[in-house]
């Protein structure tokens, strides 16, 4: 009698299931794919070790920049140009449905060799260790920080001396 009822109790509730639930959808992936134009602005500069006083000098400064974005699926690809002095910086990284996260690969004009300290006679090279973007897109607008972290050195040697991080707000729309 227990199994009877056992059986019919699991027929009852397989009978009473309703519908099949649907199947869960993918989230919407931004297509940021184009060029994209507008500004950056120095926000923040943190250490500079001699070239300290030159960097804070920076902050608030603008300039206009030009990013050039391609997309596979949510996998995306960025060229950085700033339309002021021409140099780049290459990105790689991903997009959901409105944030953006990449990693810098390369800037072709970021490390300083040989710089010498705007007081004294020390000389310094300025290279560059890590670069990375984040920005939230909204239909054409597309909004975030950059940062880049450069380690110090006594020129011609490995010999750290200090540390610079230097981070851009940008604002930018779709062209």
């Amino acid at each position: 009698m227990k199994t009877f009822a056992l059986l019919g109790l699991v027929m009852f509730v397989s009978a009473c299931g309703g519908d099949t639930p649907a199947a869960p959808t993918a989230p919407v992936i931004a297509q940021i794919a184009g060029v994209w134009r507008g500004t950056g602005t120095t926000a923040s500069v943190a250490g500079g070790e001699c070239f300290a006083a030159a960097f804070q000098a920076t902050v608030g400064s603008q300039g206009p920049i030009t990013v050039a974005i391609t997309q596979a699926g949510s996998t995306v690809n960025a060229t950085l140009t700033s339309d002021s002095n021409g140099n780049n910086y290459v990105y790689s990284g991903a997009v959901g449905q409105s944030a953006v996260s990449l990693t810098g690969s390369s800037c072709s004009a970021c490390n300083l060799i040989g710089a010498r300290c705007p007081t004294g006679t020390a000389v310094r090279d300025i290279k560059l260790q890590t670069l990375s973007v984040t920005g939230t897109v909204n239909g054409t607008s597309l909004t975030g920080t950059q940062s880049e972290t450069f380690n110090i050195f006594s020129a011609g040697t490995s010999s750290a001396v200090g540390t610079l991080t230097l981070v851009s707000s940008f604002a930018l729309t779709r062209q």
